[in-house]
């Protein structure tokens, strides 16, 4: 539709402006930080545990819920938020190495401990094979009894 011009409905008349389907004045933010804020007062919970409850409430995702909680404590100037890392303070930290020769937990060929990798993963297998096996065996016990009470009924 060209620039300056409205849309009309059937009858020819302009169709009203749409309404924005977002606020976008920074409330939901707000309100956000005010739940939170009330959630944890006195320490009856931890912001995880109130940022998972609030996104529950609203049906958001606990992230974003503690990142509007975060970019409105910033705006605030809440003195417990740490301010962002400037870039190039974030570029060096993923620069810098933060050991000095082999990791004591690596062997000096990259592969690090692959034994205990190896050893960990075998105990889940077995560990998931055995919970295997125990649900089949509960669920033919259970068809047993479907069976028999199927036969009593039928």
């Amino acid at each position: 539709m060209p620039k300056g011009m409205r849309a009309v409905d059937m009858t020819g008349k302009p169709k009203p402006k749409p309404e924005p389907k977002r606020k976008r004045d920074g409330s939901i933010g707000q309100a956000t930080f005010d739940a939170i804020e009330k959630m944890t007062a006195e320490g009856k919970m931890t912001k995880q545990a109130a940022f998972i409850t609030y996104a529950r409430c609203i049906s958001a995702q606990p992230g974003t819920v503690a990142a509007n909680y975060y970019r409105v404590a910033r705006t605030n100037g809440a003195s417990a938020v740490t301010p962002r890392r400037s870039s190039e303070a974030a570029e060096a930290s993923q620069t810098t190495p933060k050991h000095r020769g082999t990791p004591p937990n690596r062997q000096p060929n990259g592969t690090g401990d692959i034994e205990q990798i190896v050893a960990q993963l075998v105990t889940n297998v077995q560990a998931l094979g055995d919970a295997v096996k125990a649900e089949s065996a509960e669920n033919a016990r259970l068809r047993q009894r479907l069976d028999s009470l199927r036969s009593v009924l039928g």
